[in-house]
């Protein structure tokens, strides 16, 4: 993977390069958006502001 071109960091997911630690990289740091939402979701919806708003109780 080219680390100066963002655009290319599918690349990464589409040829890995498995004795490459750049490529552990990648993948821990495309994995981490969905790790910390998993982690802070019941933070945001134990929020008692949320709990003002009718349509956010639905969810």
């Amino acid at each position: 993977m080219d680390v100066g071109q963002p655009l290319r960091a599918w690349f990464t997911f589409w040829h890995p390069n498995a004795h490459s630690m750049l490529t552990e990289v990648t993948f821990l740091h495309h994995a981490l958006p969905g790790v910390l939402a998993v982690e802070y979701l019941p933070v945001l919806l134990r929020n008692r502001q949320f709990r003002k708003i009718p349509s956010l109780c639905r969810f």
